[in-house]
């Protein structure tokens, strides 16, 4: 097995027809007493429907449909995963860890192979971002739906409240495009902030110790930077954070952060990047900035503007409440 996974990774279009050669692939094991104990538990009530829950899970669905034929399939992708490991080797390399970068490259050609060559009897491939369901393209199965991602949150704050010179960056510090992005913050925008003290909180799990590093080192005569070490509750930063920055360069799916922003009713700068799957209107739901300088220009443009940030605040509250609060009616 794992010298056919290995061959899998080296030449990737063999996932597409045996998904025994996907690296990551969860497969069970037929002679395990897990599988027996499995087998045994549904012996008097077969399952109806059998769902997987990402690429990883497919050859895992495949076990559990050939031993039970009569049950229903679908499968959750959520976002298109050959193009999120792509997107995520794109930033270990320029992080510097080509190896890293290779293989998550690799793995993505993998899926890619699957996503469009590979045959399975699911009933429906879903989707969280309209935009991926447009474009996804699969022999998987014979539709392809969208269904948005939705997040519960308990807002203990007006929209727009908060200190305009506290800044917010949220993340798990160890995914690539999230220390990317905390590495942007610090190299290239902070240093381009003028005025009086500015404080960056960078709040999430997991932080490298290059990043704690820089952190540490980080000295500048208009801001200070804080770590928010795997923190259990993110209102308190929320609360006193008067912006929120979302400067990813790589990723998939639905960013959950900047949706978690907006639930919050905090003003949002982001990259095209930091808005995906949300069919956010730049200058109506957030402020839009790609470079240094465009960030830090909008970041001092709403710390100037309260009338705008509120806006921006107003607005994309609304928008979590209309389309992407948990538990709201949706048509």
């Amino acid at each position: 097995g794992r010298l056919l996974r290995k061959l899998g990774l080296v030449l990737p279009f063999l996932a597409a027809c045996w998904h025994g050669a996907l690296f990551e692939g969860l497969r069970p094991r037929p002679r395990s007493k897990a599988w027996a104990d499995l087998v045994h538990a549904f012996r008097l009530h077969p399952p109806a429907r059998v769902v997987a829950f990402r690429m990883v899970t497919h050859p895992a669905a495949l076990a559990l449909l050939a031993h039970w034929p009569q049950a229903s399939a679908d499968i959750d992708v959520d976002d298109v995963e050959s193009n999120t490991r792509i997107s995520v080797g794109g930033a270990l390399l320029r992080l510097g860890r080509w190896r890293a970068a290779l293989r998550e490259t690799l793995i993505g050609a993998q899926y890619k192979a699957v996503e469009r060559w590979a045959s399975a009897r699911y009933r429906t491939v879903w989707l969280a971002s309209p935009g991926d369901c447009r474009a996804f393209v699969t022999r998987l199965a014979a539709n392809v739906a969208c269904r948005p991602n939705r997040l519960a949150i308990a807002s203990r704050a007006p929209p727009g409240a908060g200190s305009p010179r506290d800044l917010l960056f949220v993340g798990t510090l160890n995914y690539p495009p999230n220390e990317e992005a905390a590495r942007f913050l610090l190299r290239h925008v902070l240093p381009r902030l003028q005025g009086p003290a500015w404080r960056l909180t960078i709040a999430g799990r997991h932080a490298p110790p290059a990043l704690r590093q820089q952190i540490d080192a980080w000295a500048g005569p208009f801001a200070r930077v804080e770590l928010a070490d795997g923190p259990p509750d993110l209102a308190p930063f929320y609360a006193r954070a008067g912006i929120v920055l979302v400067p990813l360069k790589a990723g998939g799916g639905t960013k959950f952060k900047t949706l978690e922003a907006f639930a919050h009713g905090k003003p949002v700068i982001a990259t095209t990047q930091g808005v995906r799957g949300l069919d956010a209107v730049a200058g109506r739901d957030y402020l839009s900035a790609e470079t240094p300088a465009q960030f830090a220009a909008a970041i001092a443009r709403l710390a100037a503007d309260p009338a705008l940030a509120g806006k921006l605040a107003r607005a994309g509250h609304a928008m979590w409440q209309s389309r992407f609060q948990a538990g709201a009616e949706h048509a």
